[in-house]
């Protein structure tokens, strides 16, 4: 039957579309359940287990401190306890070349002969300005294409390394110009402006997988706006007893955030006088092999597991230690 319209044409233009609507429709889809906005899929490892075992490991990469990074790397072969090493380094403008490094490229080979899988992770922040050439000012959490560039670059080196997802740690350390958010207060202003320039970042860039600090029981804490940027959040308050959830306290998020910790933080020590003594008591390592983590979950059911750390200095001794079950 003949036509005085180009029915072929026409088709094709309704076909890509629908294609185009679909795509659309996958996207939203994605992201209302938690899928990363652009970049990257959700590892069934981290997203798909009940009982995650994650230990933070701080390569600091630096020349007088590789004698440490080496330990700790080989200390890695006694991680078997764990299902994640979420291997950390510092901001990408301090180590830009920490992927490539030897230590690094040990660290993952040792974790995947263990069958442990890894996570990349990096600081956020610059920590020691000295040598880099534009390190972050003090507006710098309030410029979304700041934690774009952060996003964008750790994903693709985490694609490099074969890990199975991403890390960002906003805690402001060393002398980084973002330290004084850690010693005030936010304003609902500030709360806001970070939270304006988090979701500005996630839309164009995604999140990244885990994110850490994300709550406090103070409601005016900087982590609240930045919990925002990662898909799973890591929490760090069972250094309060033994006890853990029994003798926590009460956590209020400020008016329109959530508290909702996906990890439980564990602090671990040898069990010397300065780690059980003061305000910030470190577990021992038969203590946190021993916490019932279905206690946390009956208070917070979207709990999926722990995450453990320990000082940078103690953590080879901590795992050497953790591979004999915690018996001196």
């Amino acid at each position: 039957m003949s036509s005085m319209y180009p029915v072929g044409p026409i088709l094709k233009r309704l076909a890509w579309c629908l294609l185009l609507v679909l795509a659309a429709a996958g996207r939203l889809d994605a992201q209302e359940n938690g899928a990363p906005a652009s970049g990257g899929e959700r590892h069934p490892s981290l997203y798909g287990a009940k009982d995650l075992r994650l230990l933070y490991a701080l390569l600091v990469l630096k020349d007088d401190t590789l004698a440490q990074d080496r330990a700790i790397v080989e200390a890695l072969e006694h991680a078997d306890w764990f299902t994640h090493v979420v291997l950390v380094t510092l901001s990408w403008q301090e180590r830009p070349e920490a992927v490539h490094h030897p230590l690094v490229r040990q660290a993952v080979a040792t974790c995947r002969k263990r069958g442990v899988r890894v996570v990349w992770g990096r600081w956020l922040w610059v920590a020691w300005p000295d040598g880099v050439s534009d390190p972050p000012g003090p507006s710098a959490h309030r410029d979304p294409s700041f934690y774009v560039k952060a996003i964008r670059r750790l994903r693709v080196e985490a694609e490099e390394l074969g890990a199975v997802g991403t890390f960002l740690d906003v805690e402001p350390y060393g002398r980084c110009a973002q330290k004084a958010m850690k010693r005030r207060d936010l304003t609902d202003e500030d709360r806001k402006a970070i939270r304006d320039a988090v979701a500005q970042a996630v839309q164009q860039a995604g999140p990244v997988d885990l994110i850490y600090p994300t709550s406090s029981s103070r409601r005016t804490h900087y982590a609240w706006p930045f919990a925002e940027l990662g898909l799973l959040r890591m929490d760090a308050k069972t250094y309060y007893t033994p006890r853990a959830d029994a003798d926590l306290p009460p956590i209020r998020a400020p008016r329109g955030f959530e508290h909702r910790p996906n990890l439980w933080g564990v602090n671990v020590g040898l069990g010397r006088p300065e780690d059980v003594e003061g305000p910030h008591k470190k577990l021992t390592i038969a203590q946190a092999k021993a916490l019932d983590v279905e206690v946390m979950k009956r208070r917070f059911p979207q709990c999926r597991g722990v995450w453990v750390y320990a000082d940078y200095d103690l953590l080879p001794e901590v795992l050497r230690r953790w591979d004999r079950d915690g018996k001196p």
